[in-house]
């Protein structure tokens, strides 16, 4: 009996083993032109984020937040392409783009920029998301980066280093659904930004990103922000249930946004799969140079007054940001 129990004890261990979740380039490397959205709070006062190890229970259930809408497009699509020719992803969060390289060895940030106002470009690329990587795996990298203001044409410099550890895998509860076998991956990024050589400021962030076999995107996150050593902000962000119900990839609403005729030299008529909106239109070095009303009436830009060239625009509507290029002759 001694041994029947020995042998199951170690069957049930080596199961547990070979179930724990692995994010891989192949898995988990988020595809050009997908779009979903993202649930996430105001700032909480305080979370527990949950304990590490094997088989825990974090229960979000509790949370209600607003829809954040993630788009994902190649990045020549983005205002700042031409600045980061090795990228090929381009993340859209609400004007903020941030251009990624995406490789078997994980998804890297090249640089990220908010149109007409900063531009940021990391001298050594700043790993997010290692592959392969499992529990209990670990990932120390450094970072520099600089960062430019559009506005005035001020210059910070960057310096930071990133922990990355899968410290716990178990059962993530939502608001309306339950998901088994997740893996936490921790993120704790400290990093010191310098003006003219003097320290401006420094920023702890930390963050608990959660992934599930079936989605190649974060399916929760939990982010805890420290400026100049107090604590800043407190976000819980969990994909939407819409998000969370395809099962491939093709099933996930696609970007529906066109700008025609395309090159254009008076009038540009815009097509899109929303209702009202604000359409901004960007020359290519960042400044906002026209900005119409868009709405179930009235979906005609006039761009007869622009020099010939090449701009950007972009479609503001509550919480979603569409971009495309737009060729002036």
């Amino acid at each position: 009996m001694k041994k029947l129990a020995l042998l199951l004890s170690l069957f049930v261990a080596t199961m547990t083993a070979f179930g724990q979740l692995t994010i891989t380039a192949e898995t988990h490397t988020i595809p050009t032109d997908l779009s979903y959205y993202m649930l996430r709070t105001g700032n909480v006062s305080e979370f527990d984020p949950g304990g590490e190890g094997e088989d825990q229970v974090w229960d979000l259930s509790q949370f209600s937040g607003d829809e954040l809408q993630y788009d994902y497009v190649e990045p020549s699509q983005g205002l700042e392409s031409e600045s980061f020719p090795d990228a090929n992803l381009l993340e859209g969060i609400y004007g903020t783009e941030t251009y990624i390289h995406t490789s078997d060895s994980g998804m890297q940030i090249m640089g990220q920029t908010i149109p007409g106002q900063i531009l940021i470009t990391y001298d050594n690329t700043r790993i997010v998301t290692p592959f392969p990587f499992t529990y209990q795996d670990t990932l120390d990298d450094e970072f520099l980066a600089e960062g430019l203001s559009l506005i005035n044409g001020q210059t910070v410099q960057r310096e930071g280093e990133v922990e990355i550890v899968a410290d716990a895998y178990g059962t993530l509860i939502l608001p309306f659904d339950t998901l088994e076998n997740v893996l936490r991956v921790r993120s704790a990024s400290s990093f010191t930004d310098y003006i003219e050589g003097e320290v401006a400021g420094t920023i702890v962030d930390t963050t608990y990103s959660f992934y599930h076999d079936s989605k190649p995107f974060v399916v929760a996150n939990l982010s805890i922000l420290y400026v100049n050593g107090t604590q800043d902000q407190n976000h819980v962000s969990y994909a939407s249930e819409e998000a969370l119900t395809p099962t491939s990839v093709n099933e996930y609403s696609s970007i529906d946004f066109k700008i025609f005729p395309n090159p254009a030299s008076d009038r540009v008529q815009i097509e899109w799969d929303g209702r009202n909106a604000e359409v901004q239109i960007f020359e290519m070095g960042g400044r906002q140079v026209a900005s119409h009303r868009l709405n179930e009436s009235n979906s005609v830009c006039d761009v007869s007054d622009l020099p010939g060239g090449v701009y950007l625009v972009k479609i503001i509507s509550e919480n979603r940001v569409l971009s495309q290029k737009l060729i002036v002759e």
